[in-house]
């Protein structure tokens, strides 16, 4: 894997970047770093998401990992990068996998919040009725 450095125009092999460095070329739009992030860091990423998934197995599609992963990629391209242009501008006191690794933590938990969310809400004509009252709405004594 191969690019050309931006201000010298000599070949470099990404995979010897540092994840500053590979950041940068990212930001770019260089597409051979981009997949040379996503070769790096991927590990973590889904270590982290399976994590957050590991007590919720049973209730999720089995390629919930793979849907939220996805999810996740799209999230740091979108908006102009906007993400991965905060943290190189920020100080960088986390490393970038650590700091993946959050993000791909805060993704996997939006992910089962929305799962159980619309799990858990009943739509309106369940939760209006009351079963014991062969179908009655409730609060109707209150009404009357």
């Amino acid at each position: 894997m191969d690019v050309k450095a931006a201000p010298t125009g000599e070949t470099v092999d990404l995979r010897t970047l540092d994840d500053k460095a590979l950041l940068d070329a990212v930001l770019r739009r260089d597409g051979k770093a981009w997949r040379e992030l996503v070769r790096r860091h991927e590990p973590v990423v889904r270590h982290q998401v399976g994590r957050v998934l590991a007590r919720h197995r049973e209730v999720l599609p089995s390629d919930a990992v793979d849907d939220i992963v996805g999810d996740f990629y799209v999230g740091l391209m979108g908006g102009e990068m906007r993400k991965l242009r905060g943290y190189a501008r920020s100080s960088r006191t986390a490393k970038l996998a650590s700091w993946l690794g959050l993000l791909a933590t805060q993704a996997a938990f939006r992910y089962l919040r929305r799962m159980y969310r619309n799990l858990a809400v009943p739509r309106v004509e369940d939760r209006d009725l009351d079963p014991n009252r062969g179908g009655e709405w409730l609060g109707r004594e209150r009404e009357e």
